[in-house]
C-alpha cells in the first residue's frame, strides 16, 4: 500500500486518524508515528498471519541460556529502562 501526504491513517492503538507525514523506512518496510499516542507501527501487510507467527515462535526455544535472546531483550528493554527513569525523574520534579 503506497501512502501519500495527503493519506489519512488510524493509529491501531488510539484510533485516532492523523495524515502520513512521519515515515521511517527500516529493513524494506515502512513505519508510522501516531502523533497523538507516540506509538509506530507498520502497515497491515508486513504483520504475519496468526498462523504464520504461531509457526515463527514454536521455532524458537526462549530460555535464559540463549544469548541471541537475551541480546533481543536488551534491546527492547533497554529503551524502555531509559524512558522510566525520565518518567520518575519528571515526577519526582513536579511532586516537589
Amino acid at each position: 500500500m503506497e501512502l501519500k501526504q495527503s493519506d489519512l491513517l488510524e493509529c491501531p492503538l488510539c484510533s485516532i486518524s492523523f495524515s502520513v507525514n512521519n515515515t521511517i523506512i527500516a529493513a524494506g518496510r515502512k513505519f508510522y508515528h501516531c502523533n497523538n499516542c507516540d506509538l509506530i507501527f507498520t502497515d497491515k501487510d508486513f504483520i504475519p498471519s496468526p498462523e504464520k507467527e504461531k509457526k515463527r515462535y514454536d521455532h524458537h526455544q526462549y530460555t535464559i541460556d540463549d544469548t541471541a535472546y537475551l541480546q533481543f531483550l536488551i534491546q527492547a528493554i533497554a529503551p524502555a529502562l531509559d524512558f522510566y527513569k525520565y518518567i520518575v525523574f519528571r515526577l519526582r520534579l513536579r511532586l516537589r
